[in-house]
């Protein structure tokens, strides 16, 4: 006894020219030195009033949860890249899977956000009024919209293979749905 065990957490702190997701531009605190490794699926990623400027998800990545309050900046996810967020047993801070302040993301409309979670709790979903591409909910988990949803184009899916989907009465638009 004794011991606190802290979730790991990476904070996007730019690289100049470089702003793609590579060790250069991550740190273990906010406003901290680029000194941390890029995050996985273990680690809680923060995009925060500390640095501002473009970030480009420009590969398959998987982490365990996004917030981007308080970040001025844009992220944009290349065209064909899954962005995959959830951890198998645990859940993101605060329950938090993802919550986007607005305009700060851009998703191409053949970029998939994938939600994998076997989680116990409900991890909550804000859009922040960003449009998305395709998004996947897969894992025994269950996830609760606190804000609208609109995909971007009339082709774009939501999938829920597994899971659980709570839109908590929030309008969505989306080009179609699929449920096994």
């Amino acid at each position: 006894t004794g011991w606190q065990f802290i979730k790991p957490a990476r904070y996007w702190v730019g690289g100049g020219a470089d702003t793609k997701w590579t060790s250069a531009n991550w740190a273990t605190s906010t406003g901290g030195p680029n000194t941390a490794s890029v995050p996985d699926h273990s680690f809680d990623v923060y995009f925060d009033a500390s640095f501002a400027g473009v970030s480009v998800i420009f590969a398959n990545i998987t982490i365990k949860s996004l917030n981007t309050t308080g970040y001025t900046g844009t992220i944009t996810q290349n065209a064909a890249i899954t962005l995959t967020i959830g951890d198998d047993i645990n859940a993101g801070a605060t329950n938090i899977a993802l919550k986007l302040a607005a305009a700060t993301v851009s998703f191409n409309a053949t970029s998939i956000v994938s939600f994998v979670s076997n989680a116990p709790v409900v991890q909550t979903i804000d859009w922040g009024g960003i449009s998305t591409g395709n998004v996947i909910f897969n894992g025994t988990g269950s996830w609760q919209y606190t804000t609208a949803h609109t995909t971007g184009a009339n082709t774009n899916t939501v999938t829920l293979p597994m899971g659980t989907l709570d839109t908590n009465g929030q309008p969505c638009s989306w080009g179609l749905f699929g449920s096994t």
